[in-house]
């Protein structure tokens, strides 16, 4: 009898020995972080949410880290924030046990905050990380000053960012607008050519941006294409030719409804005058 009991108990202890192996293996299987987008766009100076779902997290901790060096700086430990930056924080919905959101929320967007993001679970029996890379980008406006072009006028073309650049950034200061022609690099020391580059600073309600101004004297044909102002690697072109203010008004007068009925009207009085004139 004691033999039996003795047997009973062994097979007893290894069998939940044998389900908690198991219910630990599933267990961790099922922490995982929610597949989504690893790549994101933000305009300079919006709020951007970087998304980080996990599912069956139970009390692993979550982890931010922005990856620009070998050694990643962690941005927030749960909700906790780390880094002092108080446009950076941690969105959290725990009140799902199967699903969370963890996402972060980076406000007033820098060129500083671009880079690789990394979420991290601090799962057993191994941690688990979702990288996501974060694009700044800026509104560039190019214009042509000019409202007419003609042989030997002096024309200025201005490009500027529309976008608030923050003085703490690397970005300012450091990065200038540079200018293409047809694809060609046009340098700021040319003395062979006709084009002229300044680099400015604009002010508006104490809120710096960057501008540039390409200055063309005496256009001439061979300045004729088209022109591309750089930031960042993000660009924007323009096509520069003549422009004529009469063949313009010509154009404008041809296409004016009210134009085409005061010629009508006038047709209309002439052929009338002409024919009481032939019929007495």
């Amino acid at each position: 009898m004691l033999r039996v009991i003795e047997i009973a108990f062994y097979i007893t202890v290894n069998l939940i020995s044998f389900l908690n192996c198991q219910l630990y293996s599933i267990d961790s299987v099922l922490t995982r972080i929610k597949e989504e987008p690893t790549y994101y766009t933000v305009r300079l100076g919006e709020t951007v949410t970087i998304p980080c779902t996990i599912e069956n997290r139970k009390s692993a901790n979550v982890i931010w880290q922005l990856s620009k060096t070998k050694i990643p700086e962690t941005l927030t430990v749960g909700i906790q924030n780390y880094r002092k930056d108080f446009r950076v924080r941690v969105i959290s919905n725990t009140t799902l046990d199967r699903e969370q959101s963890w996402n972060l929320e980076i406000r007033k967007v820098r060129f500083d905050d671009e880079g690789f993001y990394l979420c991290k679970v601090m799962a057993e029996p191994e941690s688990l990380k979702r990288s996501i890379y974060l694009k700044v980008e800026v509104d560039l406006r190019l214009n042509i000053i000019n409202n007419v072009i003609n042989l030997d006028d002096n024309v200025i073309l201005s490009c500027n960012t529309t976008n608030f650049i923050h003085e703490k950034s690397k970005h300012f200061g450091v990065h200038k607008i540079t200018w293409f022609k047809e694809n060609d690099l046009i340098g700021e020391n040319k003395d062979k050519t006709n084009l002229t580059l300044s680099n400015y600073r604009i002010e508006h309600y104490h809120r710096p941006a960057i501008g540039s101004r390409l200055i063309i004297t005496k256009f001439l044909n061979l300045n004729i294409g088209e022109y591309k102002c750089v930031f960042r690697n993000q660009s924007v072109s323009l096509y520069v030719g003549f422009k004529s203010a009469i063949s313009r008004r010509i154009f404008e007068f041809g296409n004016s409804s009210s134009t085409k009925c005061n010629v009508n009207l006038f047709y209309l009085i002439l052929t009338t005058t002409l024919g009481f004139l032939v019929f007495f």
